[in-house]
């Protein structure tokens, strides 16, 4: 295959879906640039141990082939190699939905890299195929964990090679950053897409889905204060965290709002946190009129704890009340049995 000195970070041809969200385009804008960030999924994906400070080679994924419509052109998510690694070719596709017919794209696009990366004599010809693999960003209970594809030969013979599967939605975001799957951060709001009309319309579900990617933001930051990866690959993952976002909670406003703000670093305020700050700050006071150091300790933890209490007990709505009314205060301290 001959190697793209620059690689696109989009490409349209290929997928018509492409054209209706822009999962694929994020996925090419990752490998392009950050592909760094693609070894530990190769690891993840295909079983391998390949060391994460590996350099890829991005090869051409464009392939034609004749229909009866005369020449077409199709384009690959990724074909790629990794440096040092002979003879190794990788083809990984990230596919939104599992509609049924990717094992027969897998197997089209494969076959048609092995031919033409082919060599032959006179009497026999080597196709190698290539490591394959699915990035699937939604599944179901039908989706299978690995795919096969069978060739049977004249003779009655088969060969049958593997298709990897990797199921986005499956890895927690413990998970992601403790295998350095970094890659995966912007399709992560995947695992949230069946709840969204639900954290539309709850105000602490929404609060905590702000937090959670808050929490990545920092956690962003800290890898490249570190120089583990570096302010383009953090801006990269942050772009496209925004991107998915901006498509995939398209009809939900808040849930949109909520996570874009959160990537984009913007602290947010809500009743819930003004509430239980200001139930700090009476717990505060209330330890200085006592005048002892235990008694300041004592009213924080009896205001932190009052806020817990409502909030598993689904009174939320009674908490900024709580924190402004000290009779009010007073009467869910004994409510729920806090001293």
């Amino acid at each position: 295959m001959k190697e793209h000195q620059n690689p696109p970070a989009s490409l349209n041809a290929g997928k018509s879906a492409a054209k209706a969200h822009p999962y694929d385009s994020v996925f090419r804008t990752l490998i392009t640039d950050c592909s760094e960030l693609i070894i530990p999924i190769v690891n993840e994906m295909f079983d391998e141990h390949f060391e994460p400070d590996r350099s890829i080679i991005h090869l051409q994924n464009e392939q034609f082939h004749l229909s009866p419509e005369g020449i077409v052109q199709r384009t690959t998510d990724s074909f790629f190699g990794i440096v040092g690694i002979l003879d190794r070719r990788f083809h990984i596709e990230c596919q939104s939905t599992d509609d049924g017919s990717m094992l027969l794209r897998m197997f089209e696009y494969d076959a048609l890299d092995a031919l033409e990366n082919s060599s032959s004599a006179r009497d026999h010809l080597i196709a190698r195929f290539p490591s394959s693999g699915v990035m699937f960003l939604r599944h179901s209970k039908n989706t299978p964990d690995r795919m096969r594809v069978n060739l049977i030969m004249p003779d009655g013979s088969s060969i049958t090679y593997p298709v990897e599967v990797l199921k986005v939605q499956n890895y927690s975001l413990e998970a992601i950053f403790q295998k350095q799957l970094w890659f995966l951060l912007p399709f992560y709001l995947f695992r949230y897409e069946h709840e969204f009309a639900e954290i539309e319309n709850d105000t602490e579900k929404l609060y905590a889905l702000r937090d959670e990617y808050h929490s990545i933001r920092r956690r962003l930051d800290g890898l490249a204060d570190a120089r583990v990866i570096d302010e383009i690959a953090r801006g990269t993952i942050i772009d496209m965290s925004k991107t998915i976002a901006e498509s995939l909670a398209e009809k939900y406003n808040k849930v949109r709002k909520g996570v874009t703000e959160a990537m984009e670093g913007v602290v947010l305020e809500y009743p819930t946190k003004t509430a239980y700050k200001q139930g700090l700050a009476e717990g505060y006071t209330d330890g200085k009129v006592v005048g002892h150091a235990e008694g300041l300790a004592e009213g924080q933890a009896s205001i932190a704890a009052l806020v817990t209490a409502m909030l598993q007990a689904g009174a939320a709505g009674d908490l900024e009340r709580a924190m402004k009314d000290e009779a009010f205060r007073t009467e869910q301290l004994k409510k729920y049995h806090i001293e």
